[in-house]
C-alpha cells in the first residue's frame, strides 16, 4: 500500500486482526462479534480523540491495546463497572449520607462536568472533548475501582451503598459518553 491510503474497510480488517491477536494472546475466548465491537470501538475513538485539524498514523498495535487512550480502554472499564453492578445484585439509591473519600470525590466532580463537556463539545464542533471526557472519566473510574472496594465483606453496609450509588452513576455516564460516540459495550472483553 505504498503511496495509496487504506480504505476503511481495510482499516476495521487491520484492526479486527489486531484486537483478535491480542484476545488470542492473553488466553480469552471472545465471540467473532465481540472482537468487531471492540475492533471498531478502536477505529472510531481513534478517530474521535484527534482534533479533526490534525494529522495522525494509524497504528492497529497502539490503537487496539487495552490501555491507554483507546477505544477498548474505554469498553473494557465500562466492562468491568457493569460486572461490579451486575455481581452487587441490589437495589441501588442515592444514600442519605457518606463520607467521601478523594477518589469518590473526584469520580463525582467528573460526573458532574458530563453535561458541560457535551455542551462544549458541541458549541466547538470537537469530538475530540468527549473522546478526552470518556478517557479521563475512565481513569478516575478505575482509580476508584482500585482504592474503594465494594463487595468486599468488611465494607460497611452505608459505605457499599454509596460506593454502588457512585459506581451507578458513573457507568450511567460512561455509558452515554459511549453511546454518543458511536460505540457498543460488550457483554464481556
Amino acid at each position: 500500500m505504498l503511496g495509496n491510503a487504506a480504505g476503511l474497510d481495510d482499516i476495521i480488517d487491520i484492526a479486527n486482526d489486531a484486537v483478535a491477536a491480542r484476545v488470542a494472546e492473553s488466553g480469552k475466548k471472545l465471540d467473532n462479534e465481540t472482537i468487531k465491537t471492540i475492533a471498531l470501538a478502536a477505529v472510531k475513538f481513534n478517530d474521535l480523540i484527534h482534533d479533526v485539524k490534525s494529522d495522525y498514523i494509524f497504528d492497529p498495535s497502539s490503537i487496539t491495546s487495552f490501555e491507554g487512550k483507546t477505544g477498548p480502554y474505554i469498553l473494557y472499564t465500562a466492562v468491568r463497572l457493569n460486572s461490579v453492578l451486575k455481581r452487587a445484585n441490589a437495589t441501588i439509591s442515592k444514600p442519605e449520607h457518606f463520607d467521601l473519600s478523594d477518589e469518590e470525590r473526584n469520580l463525582l466532580i467528573e460526573i458532574m462536568d458530563f453535561e458541560k463537556t457535551i455542551l462544549s463539545a458541541y458549541e466547538n464542533r470537537a469530538t475530540d472533548m468527549i473522546a478526552n471526557y470518556a478517557y479521563d472519566l475512565c481513569q478516575l473510574i478505575n482509580n476508584f475501582y482500585h482504592n474503594c472496594p465494594i463487595l468486599r465483606d468488611d465494607i460497611k453496609p452505608e459505605i457499599k451503598a454509596g460506593r454502588l450509588y457512585i459506581a451507578k452513576l458513573a457507568f450511567d455516564t460512561l455509558a452515554t459518553t459511549i453511546d454518543l460516540m458511536g460505540l457498543k459495550i460488550p457483554r464481556e472483553m
